[in-house]
């Protein structure tokens, strides 16, 4: 019985155990103790955030079910992050998912912590049919503009893939990618709608973020390891002090701007 233990071990059930049923949440929410009423609370919040998490994969689950046509089709859904650092490449993931998958949280990967990401990236890699990456380094980003760079690292992200069978490409935002074999749709703010687009933005977010950290041991003292190149007070200061390196974008105006006034980089 409940009221035999002490809020210490009542704790240790909760939480620790992360035992959960309606009845025990009933239970602590009229318990004569304070203690234990403020445990039911943070377990009922708890509950419903599970709640929540489930209604959006199934909600996302749906949303992809549309889009197929037949049993033995599949959808692939794509994604690209990184239009809008100073350094580093820009980088897409292609995803297939089979029908049924226990991605339970998953969502938009700028609405997940690292750890959440890291997480459920394992968990696509294990489950996904197929995945493919795509990227695009700085010096072609300049070369032909953060938008269509996108659309390219998108399009190699795709051709990475395992083709067969695929019947519709998802694909995040309002832009077509050109020369595609699939049919294709657009889906704007699809990493908060599609399950397969979520887990391609999960894959490209992790993989990127990896690599910046990666950079800021070869190129030190820009931070890459926590702003992952993107334009933070102490990264625009770096760059003022030590100039841009190879990997920074010198067509974004804060680079270009600061290269001009220094005639060149510190690895020239």
């Amino acid at each position: 019985m409940l009221k035999d233990l002490t809020i210490s071990q009542i704790r240790k059930v909760v939480l620790e155990k992360r035992v959960y049923s309606l009845d025990l949440l009933e239970a602590l929410l009229e318990d004569e103790r304070t203690g234990v009423r403020k445990l039911g609370r943070k377990l009922q919040k708890e509950m419903d955030r599970r709640q929540n998490r489930i209604r959006r994969f199934r909600a996302m689950e749906a949303f992809d079910r549309e889009f197929l046509s037949t049993e033995d089709t599949c959808l692939l859904g794509v994604d690209e992050v990184g239009r809008g650092p100073l350094a580093g490449p820009v980088v897409a993931a292609a995803v297939i998912l089979p029908r049924r998958v226990p991605l339970f949280g998953i969502q938009d990967s700028k609405e997940l912590s690292p750890a959440g990401r890291e997480e459920l990236f394992c968990l696509i890699h294990k489950f996904s049919t197929s995945i493919g990456v795509g990227l695009v380094e700085p010096e072609e980003i300049d070369s032909l503009n953060i938008g269509r760079a996108s659309l390219k690292a998108m399009h190699k992200a795709i051709e990475a893939i395992d083709k067969e069978k695929i019947d519709q490409v998802l694909v995040d935002g309002n832009q077509r990618i050109n020369d595609l074999e699939f049919k294709q749709t657009t889906v704007i703010g699809g990493d908060g709608k599609s399950l397969s687009i979520a887990a391609a933005s999960i894959v490209a977010k992790v993989l990127r973020d990896w690599l910046m950290d990666c950079m800021d041991s070869v190129y030190p003292g820009y931070g890459f390891s926590h702003n992952k190149g993107y334009g933070s007070p102490d990264h625009l200061e770096a760059i003022k002090k030590i100039g841009p390196s190879p990997i920074h974008r010198f067509s974004f105006s804060p680079v270009r701007e600061i290269k001009r006034q220094k005639g060149g980089t510190l690895f020239d």
